[in-house]
């Protein structure tokens, strides 16, 4: 789970001990150039300099672009806002850094936009990419499980429910994988898919969302609802329902959500 009030910590000391470094090595390359005494030197040792400044420079302009659409996506909930700025940064990217980071940003654009087939062609195509760690693979496993989900193929989501689950907990060589997803989160949702109301219930309750972002919640919020749905709980539906509605903003869910509200409405006054 991408905690961003954590982040922008860590990230507020990064950027001032890299000022500090630059503001040192820019003193450092200055004098450098003061004291050479001949021309060509001069010359030289400025062109290096700009040259190695215009690479700092625009890594940390992309590193501040990548932040940016972070933010925008799992906070502020808007994810074609996120993806023009995940072009940008593409476009400005000449040494491609983000070119696969950007697959694994383009799993939850697509998710927030409900469009599950996309992923599992993104996933289908990245193959190597999504084994390459095991962080990767937990990722790949649980686009797949949400993505069959979303076009209601039971067999597959139960394949990579699976897939998913028996990671928790695993090692390589020493490396344990990232707590990236709720193992809470995942059951609930997977006893959503198989209607099984009582495990589902049980363990929506017992999901930390202590952590959670906006994004992560909407999503929480909105498959609870479902699951009270199923159940006939009508008043928990709304209060999630809701829920999503004021956190979700441009996510494909807030249209979702107050569609639903107002059915349920409807259905109560008639």
């Amino acid at each position: 789970m991408f905690n961003i009030r954590k982040h922008a910590f860590s990230e507020k000391w990064r950027n001032i001990i890299s000022a500090v470094i630059y503001i040192i090595f820019i003193i450092y390359s200055v004098n450098l150039i003061i004291q050479t005494e001949q021309l060509s030197s001069k010359l030289f040792y400025a062109a290096l300099v700009l040259i190695l400044i215009s690479v700092v420079a625009l890594s940390e302009y992309l590193r501040l672009l990548y932040r940016q659409a972070i933010k925008t996506l799992v906070m502020d909930c808007d994810p074609d806002a996120a993806k023009q700025l995940e072009t940008k940064l593409l476009k400005y990217d000449i040494f491609k850094a983000y070119k696969k980071t950007m697959l694994i940003f383009d799993l939850m654009v697509n998710a927030d936009l409900n469009q599950y087939q996309q992923n599992i062609d993104l996933l289908d195509q990245n193959e190597k990419f999504f084994k390459q760690s095991l962080d990767n693979l937990l990722i790949r496993n649980y686009n797949y499980f949400k993505a069959y989900i979303g076009i209601d193929n039971k067999t597959k989501a139960k394949k990579y429910y699976q897939d998913t689950i028996k990671m928790k907990g695993a090692k390589i060589k020493g490396s344990k994988v990232s707590p990236l997803y709720s193992w809470e989160e995942i059951d609930a949702v997977y006893y959503l898919c198989i209607k099984d109301i009582k495990k589902s219930k049980n363990a929506f309750a017992n999901t930390n969302i202590q952590m959670m972002n906006n994004r992560e919640l909407s999503h929480y919020y909105y498959d609870y609802a479902q699951l009270n749905l199923l159940d006939d709980n009508c008043a928990d539906a709304k209060k999630h329902l809701q829920q999503v509605i004021e956190i979700s903003n441009k996510n494909a869910l807030h249209d979702l959500a107050i569609a639903q509200l107002k059915e349920l409405t409807k259905h109560e006054k008639a």
